[in-house]
């Protein structure tokens, strides 16, 4: 006689939960209550928003920073483009 393969275990398992269940009465409730719960409202206290400025000696050197970056930029592309038109 074959041994019961995990399978069949599950599905006898399932079986018998599902006889035990039929057989227990499910308790129904007829009258329901119903609470009203409401969230209280509460408006945020906001303040005026203040605009930051930058100091002049900040944007200067931020100026300062991208004029470098794009010449740098710059140059490389050109020397690339050198480079593919002497090598080719």
């Amino acid at each position: 006689m074959p041994k019961k393969t995990k399978k069949a275990k599950l599905i006898a398992e399932y079986r018998r939960k599902l006889q035990h269940l039929e057989g227990t009465p499910i308790p129904v409730s007829s009258t329901r209550s119903h609470e009203v719960f409401t969230l209280p409202v509460m408006t945020p206290n906001l303040q005026k928003t203040v605009t930051a400025e930058i100091p002049t000696d900040e944007s200067r050197a931020i100026k300062k920073d991208l004029i470098k970056t794009v010449s740098i930029v710059l140059l490389f592309l050109i020397f690339e483009f050198f480079l593919a038109r002497v090598l080719r």
